[in-house]
């Protein structure tokens, strides 16, 4: 599970890499209206799949709603920033499906981000009963496909109207790649080290 404070750490490298913790702290709601901005329009359009200048009220409503089992949001945060969030919501009627989503800052891609928030996040699922997870990417998505491929080597694909529809087995608890591993390429974080 996640712990440490909120504050960046480094790995082995020297570089620097955010912490990770659910989404739900005082606070949270205006780091995520302040961490839209700072997303392109272009990574905002893959995400939510259309223009999206800022959050409105009723959808940064809906982003806070987690319970923190049937909906559930991890964020990085560099200091008191956010600088990715990912996400996952039962499908209803289906306890062991939830449907997942990451967006993570211009500024911090291609640097682990993204594989580190989804390994936790599957972590935090398999924990709660969720044994699949599917995800919604635009076909012109070749970071989304590539993470997913790299994630869930095992997926399945179904073309929908206008989206690729992804959809993967999780590990069981007692498999162990689960906690044990980190994934390929995901950097080490040493709290306190700012």
């Amino acid at each position: 599970m996640i712990t440490g404070d909120a504050h960046a750490g480094w790995n082995g490298s020297g570089d620097r890499v955010p912490l990770l913790r659910p989404m739900g702290q005082p606070g949270d709601r205006e780091r995520l209206r302040d961490f839209c901005p700072r997303v392109s329009a272009q990574s905002r359009r893959l995400r939510f799949h259309g223009v999206l200048n800022e959050l409105s009220e009723p959808l940064l409503d809906q982003l806070m709603d987690v319970d923190h089992h049937h909906r559930e949001a991890l964020v990085a945060l560099d200091g008191d920033r956010f600088v990715g969030v990912a996400r996952y919501a039962v499908v209803p009627g289906t306890p062991d499906l939830a449907e997942v989503t990451v967006l993570v800052a211009d500024a911090w891609q291609r640097r682990g981000v993204a594989a580190r928030l989804m390994t936790e996040l599957r972590e935090t699922a398999t924990g709660r009963g969720i044994r699949r997870f599917k995800a919604s990417v635009l076909p012109h998505n070749d970071r989304a496909r590539r993470l997913i491929g790299a994630f869930a080597p095992g997926h399945e694909v179904v073309r929908d109207e206008d989206a690729l529809e992804f959809r993967w087995n999780l590990p069981t608890p007692a498999d162990d790649t689960v906690g044990r591993r980190p994934t390929a390429g995901a950097p080490r974080c040493t709290p306190g080290r700012a």
